[in-house]
């Protein structure tokens, strides 16, 4: 980065407490860029790096923000100012919850749904990009208003055809009526307010804030992350497990010794309420 200026002042880069380097670098370009630097290039290799290059673009738009990406032969320079000016400044800061939603280092990302067509029906949704920017700031909490546009966008993604509108609707119809392979219709709504709450830590609390350099973070658990002996996991979902669920439907017609034949045994499940024996029956 440069204009033949040198001496930069750094006070307002310590102390930070920035994590990763793909936005604490934001951080110091933006810190060039206020100290009269008017073009920056950042190295990345990293596509996280350059939606937040295209992000940081926005709020200088008189100047240019160039990444020098890839390696070899797919090496290419970016112009995210470039990209930034063609969004205009409220849906280049919302690509960052965009792309943490759609699948980055810490989110998981939809199975089957690539980021070309996620994009395309992003730029087609003026509402979601508008919700998108308010998610990318900081948010205080996921309303129900914005997990019902969210969960309708998603729907989107996986079929433009079925008349659902929540992701549990679209999972019985493209199911039941589709014949869609499991892994190819969307989360459950359980399953999906956590992604999204995550998708909110990770592009509104930590990205949205890649500009400060002490930027006061939430509790992760109230993200869609919880701490197993001092680790964090995603919160997958906060419907029981799914083996759990079958147990009770499974059921056998013995009337008084099963003798190791019927579907309990079979599926290594001790007999319940629902069996004819009503579970009091020896093995």
């Amino acid at each position: 980065m440069g204009n033949g200026n040198i001496g930069i002042i750094t006070d307002d880069l310590e102390p930070c407490n920035h994590e990763e380097a793909d936005y604490r670098m934001m951080l110091h370009a933006a810190h060039a860029l206020k100290n009269g630097y008017r073009n920056v290039c950042i190295i990345a290799t990293d596509t996280d790096v350059v939606v937040l290059a295209i992000a940081l673009a926005s709020l200088y738009m008189d100047c240019c923000v160039w990444i020098a990406f890839g390696h070899a032969k797919h090496f290419r320079y970016i112009s995210a100012h470039t990209i930034a000016a063609q969004l205009g400044k409220d849906a280049s800061w919302g690509l960052l919850f965009m792309h943490a939603v759609t699948g980055c280092d810490t989110v998981s990302a939809f199975h089957g749904i690539g980021k070309k067509s996620a994009y395309s029906a992003w730029k087609a949704d003026t509402e979601v990009q508008l919700l998108c920017k308010k998610l990318s700031s900081a948010p205080s909490a996921l309303s129900d208003e914005d997990i019902s546009k969210l969960e309708k966008f998603v729907v989107t993604l996986y079929s433009k055809t079925t008349p659902a509108v929540t992701v549990n609707e679209a999972r019985k119809y493209m199911f039941s009526y589709q014949s869609k392979q499991i892994e190819r219709i969307p989360p459950t709504h359980g399953a999906l307010v956590q992604h999204l709450l995550r998708a909110a830590f990770q592009g509104g609390h930590v990205w949205g804030q890649m500009l400060l350099k002490d930027p006061p973070l939430p509790p992760p658990s109230e993200w869609g992350w919880i701490k197993d002996d001092g680790t964090w996991y995603p919160k997958w979902t906060t419907l029981p497990e799914a083996s759990k669920a079958c147990r009770e439907l499974i059921k056998c017609n013995c009337k008084a010794s099963c003798r190791g034949r019927c579907k309990c045994f079979k599926a290594n499940l001790p007999c319940t309420q629902l069996c004819y024996c009503s579970g009091k029956c020896d093995k």
